[in-house]
C-alpha cells in the first residue's frame, strides 16, 4: 500500500492479487481511530466510482460528481467540483474507488 495527497484528498494505492486499486479519501481528522499504515493489510469495503451500483442515496454521501464518471476515455473524476482531478492512470489504474469503511486515513 502506499498513500500520497492530492490538495484535499488522500490517494491510497492497494493491491489486492494482481489488481492495482486507487482509493480517494477525503481528508478528515477523527480522534482514536486505527489509521492506515504503509506495508499492512486492511479489509477495505471498495465502491467503484465508474462502475457503480450505488442508490442515489448512497451517493449524495459523496462529493463526487459521479454523472462525469463513467466514461473510461475520461481522464479521471472531478472530485470536489471545482477542478479537482483525480485521474486514471493508464494501464494500471482503470477505475476509482472509495470505501466506505474510511474515513479521512481511518478504518472504521
Amino acid at each position: 500500500m502506499r498513500i500520497d495527497s492530492l490538495q484535499s484528498v488522500y490517494l491510497i494505492y492497494a493491491r489486492r492479487s494482481d489488481t492495482l486499486y486507487k482509493v480517494v479519501s477525503d481528508k478528515a481528522t477523527v480522534p482514536n481511530c486505527q489509521k492506515l499504515q504503509v506495508g499492512r493489510q486492511y479489509k477495505l469495503q471498495l465502491r467503484s466510482l465508474y462502475f457503480t451500483d450505488a442508490t442515489p442515496e448512497e451517493l449524495a454521501q459523496y462529493s463526487v460528481p459521479v454523472a462525469t464518471a463513467g466514461h473510461l476515455h475520461s481522464a479521471g473524476i472531478d472530485w470536489d467540483g471545482k477542478g479537482l482531478l483525480v485521474k486514471l492512470e493508464g494501464d494500471s489504474i482503470r477505475d476509482i474507488h472509495n470505501a466506505r469503511n474510511l474515513t479521512g486515513l481511518c478504518l472504521q
